[in-house]
C-alpha cells in the first residue's frame, strides 16, 4: 500500500516546495501527450497514476489535509480511485442525460 509520500517519493517531513517539485517531476511521466504512442492499457494505467499523483499532491500541499492525512483522517484515496477507474469499488453517481432529448 502505498503512501501519498511514497508516490511522489518525499520523506514525510518534506516542505511544500519539495513537494511540489516532486509532483511536477512524477506527474510530467504519466501526462497523457507522454504516453499517447502506447497501448490502451498503457494510457489507461497512466490516467490513473495521474489522478493519484494529483490527489496526493493536492493533499500534501493543503496544511490542513496534510493533517487530516498524517493524523488518519484521509483513508488512501489514490487506491479507491484506481478501484473505481477498474470498475472494483462502489459506483459513483452518474450524471443524467437532460431530459426532453
Amino acid at each position: 500500500l502505498k503512501t501519498y509520500y511514497g508516490l511522489l517519493s518525499v520523506p514525510p517531513n518534506a516542505d511544500a516546495e519539495t513537494i511540489k517539485k516532486a509532483f511536477r517531476r512524477e506527474i510530467a511521466r504519466y501526462h497523457p501527450d507522454k504516453v499517447i504512442h502506447l497501448g490502451p492499457e498503457f494510457q489507461e494505467m497512466a490516467a490513473t497514476r495521474a489522478a493519484e499523483l494529483t490527489v496526493a499532491y493536492k493533499t500534501l500541499g493543503d496544511p490542513a489535509m496534510r493533517e487530516q492525512y498524517d493524523s488518519g483522517v484521509i483513508s488512501d484515496a489514490p487506491a479507491a480511485a484506481a478501484q473505481r477507474r477498474r470498475g472494483e469499488g462502489p459506483p459513483r453517481a452518474r450524471a443524467q442525460p437532460p431530459r426532453g432529448s
